[in-house]
């Protein structure tokens, strides 16, 4: 198991370190209490570590300033699963990074890319492309032939989750005794899937069942940034966000998957952290394929890793494709 996490590790570290090449901001860290993203935005903190450059600067969207950057400063955003007409306010900031920044080199830390309909793709695609120094990073075979066939930039990378650059000793550290059998890890917001045909199928009658801790709750962490924000201190949340909010939220994470020997999930990155904490896993897919484009990108074949395919809720039924297609050939047509 801990050989895939190694294999990936250097595969995100040799695609993105000839590129972060001088002092970089950091911008779309996520202040809110999805465990996944701040995994992700840890093992991106970790990776830089690494880097012989200084971070200038790192922002939420709400905590975002507009400062006027030095050619030579890179931006990076951050990873995940937010490029979709399902989170949209983060592709809206992201294009408005793209049009704020047009001397900068930027580069889009791997996303996964997922539209239901076909409305804002040109919109999207028309914005990056205009950018001369946009790297977007794909974080599986399909988003980045995806990128490519509708020409979203020149430069198109596939490069693993960002959370397998996390230190393995910050997670040793925080680890619990595994003295539990079986979680499963079971997402309750819009890209849920049925687990009851797993439950079903489960060897051992006794299993627990979660969330990320404090999920869609009040987070006395996420109420004192959101506060700060409100009030224009925006210096003070992002400090404190970095500092004391990032490391508990990681800490919550590993704490609640580090007490069990084997992990069911249909959060990407419960099974992510799982397989970090070298523990059995089985990916159960989302709403919409990302868990199984990841698996057959990165993971397919792995010892210890399992996936269970799904009926996908959010598949655009087979007009609507047409339409897609055709929109978006018409488009293609224009720009060439």
């Amino acid at each position: 198991m801990m050989q895939i996490v190694s294999e990936l590790n250097d595969k995100v570290r040799n695609a993105l370190t000839p590129l972060i090449d001088s002092d970089y901001i950091l911008l779309d860290v996520p202040y809110y209490s999805n465990i996944g993203d701040t995994l992700i935005w840890q093992g991106t903190e970790d990776l830089l570590k690494t880097i012989p450059y200084k971070c200038l600067y790192r922002a939420s969207i709400g905590s975002f300033e507009y400062k006027s950057l030095p050619k030579d400063v890179v931006i990076l955003l951050l990873g995940g699963g937010n490029w979709s007409d399902m989170y949209y306010h983060h592709n809206e900031f992201r294009n408005k990074i793209i049009e704020l920044y047009p001397n900068n080199r930027i580069i889009i830390l791997p996303q996964t890319i997922y539209y239901k309909g076909a409305s804002l793709i040109r919109k999207d695609a028309a914005i990056c492309r205009k950018h001369k120094q946009l790297f977007i990073c794909a974080r599986d075979k399909y988003g980045f032939d995806f990128l490519k066939k509708y020409n979203f930039s020149k430069n198109i990378l596939l490069v693993p989750d960002m959370a397998f650059c996390i230190n393995i000793a910050l997670l040793a550290n925080m680890s619990l005794p595994a003295n539990k059998s079986i979680l499963l890890f079971k997402r309750i917001d819009k890209e849920q899937t049925n687990t009851d045909s797993v439950i079903k199928n489960l060897a051992c009658s006794e299993y627990d069942v979660s969330d990320w801790p404090l999920y869609q709750q009040s987070e006395p962490m996420v109420d004192y940034i959101k506060a700060e924000i409100l009030k224009k201190n925006n210096a003070v949340a992002d400090a404190y966000a970095y500092n004391t909010y990032l490391p508990s939220r990681v800490r919550a994470g590993v704490e609640l998957i580090s007490q069990y020997n084997t992990v069911i999930s249909n959060r990407l990155h419960g099974a992510i952290l799982s397989i970090l904490l070298d523990k059995k896993v089985t990916i159960i897919d989302n709403s919409y394929g990302k868990n199984a484009q990841f698996y057959d990108t990165w993971l397919r074949g792995t010892e210890g890793i399992k996936l269970i395919r799904v009926k996908h809720s959010f598949c655009l039924n087979r007009f609507v494709k047409q339409q897609v297609a055709w929109i978006l050939t018409v488009f293609d047509r224009m720009q060439g």
